[in-house]
């Protein structure tokens, strides 16, 4: 009993203490993010000179990301063109062997950021899959959620769904 109050406010402490999450992402990410190279798909949408980024990690081993790539991730680039002109996407597969997180980026047929070893996984303080952020220009986080909600008859409806929720009109 006498080592329940203790393990209980350390509880709660590393609760709080690990869900915050940065305000922001440092120089050196946010530059990795932002620039992210197009690879000549015409399909990117590039951050670089943008109001907005939308963030998505995900992982090989999770079901709800494989879920998104194979519903959502492949029309999400023109449904955020369609709500915001000044909003781009990186994507960045982590948390995982590097073979299946190329296997997964093969798939994707988008450039994406290989985290095999966490740093952007920490780095945007999350504690769950999938995660997305939205950053500002400066590299404020503006938005951030994980997991996410499949509303829509068609893989193209949801796509614009989850594009107006995150980047607006």
């Amino acid at each position: 009993m006498k080592f329940a109050i203790p393990v209980i406010l350390l509880a709660i402490i590393s609760l709080f203490y690990f869900s915050k999450g940065p305000k922001s992402l440092s120089g050196e990410i946010l530059q990795q993010v932002v620039n992210l190279p197009s690879s000549g798909l015409e399909r990117h949408l590039p951050c670089r000179d943008k109001e907005k980024c939308l963030i998505v990690y995900i992982t090989p081993w999770c079901s709800a990301c494989k879920t998104f790539e194979k519903y959502i991730l492949p029309s999400l680039p023109e449904s955020l063109d369609l709500y915001s002109k000044n909003a781009g996407m990186s994507i960045i597969i982590g948390k995982d062997n590097p073979g299946k997180i190329n296997f997964m980026g093969s798939r994707i047929q988008l450039p994406f950021i290989s985290d095999a070893d966490g740093k952007f996984y920490r780095a945007l303080g999350t504690s769950a899959v999938p995660s997305f952020f939205v950053v500002n220009s400066s590299g404020k986080i503006i938005k951030q959620r994980t997991g996410f909600s499949a509303k829509g008859s068609t893989p193209e409806e949801m796509a614009k769904n989850f594009a107006l929720n995150f980047v607006g009109k």
